[in-house]
């Protein structure tokens, strides 16, 4: 055994798992410390749950440092996205997601939404949901009234600064 392949623990020199090295140990502790949410089915997980492996030569795996993939929904997104989701607004975030979900690529097959929202329900809260909600029934109606659904927050954001503009000269 080379020096890669051995740590020292209270009882002495151990063998790693699974083939790790010192440095895929280091980079697994910091993954498991960061905590992030799926943002299509919003399950909830350490970073590490997510994590995907590269297949490198002689059989041997390493840890992608860009790609994940949800463990529940499987859908596949870069680290930097998962990351970024966690910390938008609600506002934000549920613009992102309702425009991925009526939008051209739809991920709404692999997201069950009996889990979806009892997760939803779980991990925001009341006034966070609502604002959820509220951008859903902008985009459906949206969708409903021939509207490109991903113009609906630019036409709010104009009338918004219309009506500011308006009432300052009255």
């Amino acid at each position: 055994m080379t020096r890669r392949q051995v740590a020292f623990t209270k009882e002495g020199l151990a063998p790693l798992p699974a083939g790790f090295t010192r440095e895929d140990l280091v980079l697994m502790e910091q993954l498991k410390r960061v905590k992030v949410l799926c943002p299509y089915c919003l399950y909830y997980g350490d970073l590490w749950e997510f994590s995907t492996f590269l297949k490198q030569k002689r059989g041997k795996h390493m840890i992608s440092a860009s790609k994940c993939k949800c463990p529940d929904c499987g859908v596949g997104y870069m680290k930097e996205t998962l990351l970024k989701v966690g910390e938008m607004e609600m506002e934000n975030f549920s613009f992102w997601f309702w425009d991925s979900i009526f939008g051209e690529w739809s991920v709404y097959d692999k997201v069950s939404w009996v889990k979806f929202k009892s997760r939803l329900r779980a991990h925001f809260s009341y006034d966070d949901r609502q604002a959820f909600w509220d951008v859903y029934h902008e985009f459906r109606d949206a969708r409903d009234s021939g509207m490109d659904p991903r113009m609906v927050r630019e036409n709010r954001e104009a009338f918004e600064e219309y009506k500011r503009q308006h009432e300052g000269r009255q």
